[in-house]
């Protein structure tokens, strides 16, 4: 939870931007509680899961303007895969689970993603 700023305030060099927010939070204060399962993150946490992530993403090429398609469960991994997404510029297109093999079909035609993001053990399906 973010607290303490105006959504639409005018900032200074990126301060208020998630990527600020992320980078200057207390390491042990809560980003992130899964609501169904009261899991928690602490900003640390998160912090780690997104710069890890960010960086197979550009180990992959993957950069300014490029589209990754991501497929997981409401909860934290989404939010960290979403945030690792748009770190270095790149467009997160989020997309749901419950999709019909023609939906996915079409948005994977409509978005042209170069990489997508799914659960261990479900990238076969993916193809």
């Amino acid at each position: 939870m973010v607290t303490g700023r105006v959504v639409g305030e005018k900032t200074q060099a990126g301060e208020g931007t998630l990527r600020a927010i992320l980078a200057g939070a207390p390491d042990g204060a809560t980003a992130l509680i899964a609501p169904e399962t009261d899991a928690r993150w602490s900003y640390g946490a998160l912090r780690d899961q997104v710069v890890a992530l960010a960086g197979q993403l550009a180990a992959l090429g993957i950069g300014r303007g490029d589209r990754v398609a991501i497929v997981l469960p409401d909860g934290p991994a989404i939010v960290a895969a979403f945030l690792a997404v748009v770190h270095d510029g790149a467009v997160a297109a989020p997309l749901n689970r419950a999709y019909t093999a023609d939906e996915f079909a079409f948005y994977f035609d409509d978005i042209g993603p170069r990489a997508l993001i799914v659960l261990p053990g479900e990238a076969a399906a993916a193809r």
